[in-house]
């Protein structure tokens, strides 16, 4: 089977009905890297290649049978640590 263009990559990715993030959620590449790729910004490498179509084609299957599960946009925070004055205080 032929190898597909970035250009290519993010056609497919659009008429499957997936975004970045859900690709990415997929896959062993994040969506930031995946939008480069796709603007031709960063290079096509074989290992993103696979990486990408691996995560579109899984979560295409995992809409059609109903197991898709969203990617949690949110970004996990760590809590909150206090701050302690180490500077001193003179009278």
């Amino acid at each position: 089977m032929a190898r597909l263009s970035a250009k290519d990559l993010r056609q497919y990715r659009i008429h499957s009905n997936l975004s970045l993030r859900e690709v990415a959620a997929y896959c062993e590449v994040c969506h930031q890297l995946i939008e480069k790729v796709e603007n031709g910004e960063r290079e096509l490498t074989d290992a993103n290649y696979s990486e990408i179509v691996k995560g579109i084609n899984a979560a295409k299957t995992a809409k059609a049978n109903g197991t898709f599960k969203i990617p949690d946009d949110k970004p996990k925070s760590k809590p909150k640590t206090k701050k302690s004055n180490k500077e001193g205080t003179t009278a």
